[in-house]
């Protein structure tokens, strides 16, 4: 506990908190439920929702998937080729990392948790972030009006 004492003190991880510091009891027991928790063989990340490749086999609607190269959070480069091998069979799927960005696809360095709490970092989104998505809902009118008039005329 000593060695997190400054850390738990953090300005940017109270607000986690509720702007309070954890007790000793509070740590040990937020890390006894922690080391429960499922962990990514490869990635070494939690695993947060179990058989997610079954549940993205189920989407049949357009996806568009924005990842920063740089994101702390989710591994990109294991989760590209996931969406593209169940989510491309049933929907039309796209893909676009964005680099030098993190997990909130705002400008870094590293990606680095303390990255969100230096200043001088900017925070605004990245240049082709509202390009992708204003191009990708023009790409997904036109399959929808497609799919409308076909469906109208039959």
């Amino acid at each position: 506990m000593n060695a997190t004492k400054n850390l738990r003190n953090n300005k940017f991880l109270k607000r986690f908190n509720n702007n309070t510091v954890n007790t000793k009891e509070d740590y040990y027991k937020y890390q006894k439920s922690f080391m429960k928790e499922e962990l990514d063989e490869e990635t070494v990340l939690q695993v947060y929702i179990k058989n997610f490749d079954s549940i993205l086999s189920n989407i049949n609607f357009p996806v568009l998937a924005l990842f920063g190269e740089n994101d702390m959070n989710v591994d990109w480069k294991k989760t590209k080729p996931l969406y593209e091998k169940t989510l491309s069979r049933n929907t039309d799927l796209t893909v676009k990392s964005l680099p030098n960005r993190n997990h909130n696809l705002y400008p870094c360095k590293t990606g680095g948790f303390y990255e969100f709490q230096n200043n001088d970092m900017p925070r605004t989104r990245c240049v082709g972030f509202l390009n992708a998505i204003t191009d990708w809902l023009n790409k997904i009118s036109h399959i929808q009006i497609s799919n409308n008039t076909k469906n109208f005329l039959v």
